[in-house]
């Protein structure tokens, strides 16, 4: 809210009121360390942590500001929580008399994480390893000197909001366009376009409007595997080494089901009748059942088995492959309702569908856990139902959750897949408790 004498002063409404008031604030600062003889001995930085809100779709102070032709990004694509551009360039603005020189200017690229190397330097304190500490800050004291004889930094990377990945090496951007698991499905309807790898060239096409990823391939896989090796290095102030190995999750082996086998489908092979896929592509490989949703449908490939059970437990293993998520939903009575369990790389959900006749935002979250998952493993699932209580087990981690419907007959088992291929093996239902 901005002072009564600044409110309405703007021709961008209140958010044009607010920078009005941004402005005399940085300035009283100022004001205060030259009445305090503190100039001279002070490094002032003024930036910000994301770029501009950028959302004229929706009635917010922003859009006010938008629409009276205010352009928070300039002509950058996107904003706050978004891979692109709009989301990350920020202003950077230094006053440090003595040192860095008044009204200059510095085109190269920095991240705010470097803030914490730049100060480390500026007081002689060292840093430790890259591998303890400090992982992806690299010090630009030299370029705020004014010594542009090498870039503080080659390359950046940054994530959106949704977790998806981009890596900026010179001119060339390259968006990697895998989510993290379990966004919701409003976000994946209005993110769309951010959710596949894209190349772009900076310098020549700062607006991210022309992908380059079919003219450059060889850019897109240079900076692909670059990325990689700085994840699984864990670290990017410096580049980890060549044969660095990603930290992996051990695969843990399940004690045996006790009980009456009523189902037990390798899917080695597209099962016959009474099993339906739907939804996408189905095909065996890597030891298992693929499915692919088709790209141009919004739903997920399908796979689905009648099954008769009360108490007793579904077993099966997943490979997430490149996939969002995996689902395994089961129907009770005759179709009277359903729940879910969804699986991504970070976490684990059992969640109540909404039964027949409710909303369909009638969902009832009933347990949650975290996950860490590597892509290209198969982990064995578990879950066993006993009365109104289902405990599900996903490698070493272990959940539980409650609610009348899981005590109901267990008609159907889906195996669902979300975003990109994921794979299926060995599924067992067994009865008893």
């Amino acid at each position: 809210t901005p002072d009564e004498d600044l409110a309405g002063q703007s021709k961008a409404g209140l958010y044009g009121d607010w920078i009005h008031e941004l402005d005399r604030s940085v300035g009283r600062i100022l004001d205060t360390l030259d009445a305090l003889g503190a100039t001279e001995s002070t490094l002032v930085i003024f930036t910000s942590d994301n770029g501009g809100v950028f959302k004229p779709e929706r009635e917010m102070l922003q859009t006010d500001a938008y629409r009276a032709g205010l352009r928070v990004n300039g002509e950058l694509r996107g904003g706050k929580h978004d891979v692109w551009e709009g989301g990350f360039k920020v202003p950077f603005i230094v006053r440090w008399p003595g040192q860095a020189a008044a009204a200059s200017v510095c085109d190269e690229m920095i991240s705010l994480a470097d803030i914490l190397a730049t100060t480390a330097a500026i007081v002689g304190e060292p840093l430790p390893e890259a591998s303890q500490a400090a992982e992806d800050s690299r010090s630009f004291l030299p370029a705020l000197l004014g010594d542009q004889s090498a870039a503080p930094r080659t390359d950046l990377i940054v994530h959106s909001a949704p977790g998806v990945f981009a890596i900026r090496k010179g001119s060339w951007k390259w968006i990697e366009g895998v989510p993290a698991g379990n966004i919701k499905p409003a976000v994946r309807r209005t993110q769309g376009d951010q959710l596949r790898p894209q190349l772009y060239n900076i310098q020549n096409d700062p607006a991210e409007a022309q992908d380059l990823s079919e003219e450059h391939p060889e850019v897109a896989v240079e900076l692909q595997m670059l990325l990689h090796r700085y994840r699984d290095g864990g670290y990017s102030r410096e580049l980890p080494p060549s044969d660095v190995q990603p930290k992996r999750t051990n695969v843990v082996s399940l004690p045996p089901l006790s009980g009456t086998i009523v189902l037990n489908e390798p899917l080695s092979s597209i099962p016959a009748r009474p099993w339906v896929t739907s939804g996408g592509q189905w095909e065996v490989h890597d030891g298992g059942l693929w499915g692919q949703p088709d790209p141009a449908r919004d739903q997920p490939a399908a796979l689905r088995a009648p099954i008769s059970l009360a108490d007793g437990s579904i077993e099966y293993e997943i490979n997430l492959g490149d996939a969002d998520r995996t689902s395994l939903r089961v129907e009770w009575g005759d179709r009277q309702g359903s729940f879910r369990v969804v699986i991504s790389r970070t976490a684990v959900e059992l969640t109540r569908n909404p039964s027949r006749g409710e909303a369909k935002d009638a969902i009832e979250p009933l347990a949650r856990k975290a996950l860490q998952l590597d892509r290209d493993k198969w982990y064995p699932v578990r879950v066993t139902f006993h009365g109104s209580e289902a405990t599900v087990q996903v490698n070493d981690v272990v959940m539980s959750g409650a609610h009348a419907v899981l005590s109901e007959p267990k008609t159907g088992a889906n195996l669902l897949v979300f975003g990109r291929s994921a794979g299926f093996r060995n599924l067992k239902v067994v009865t008893g408790k």
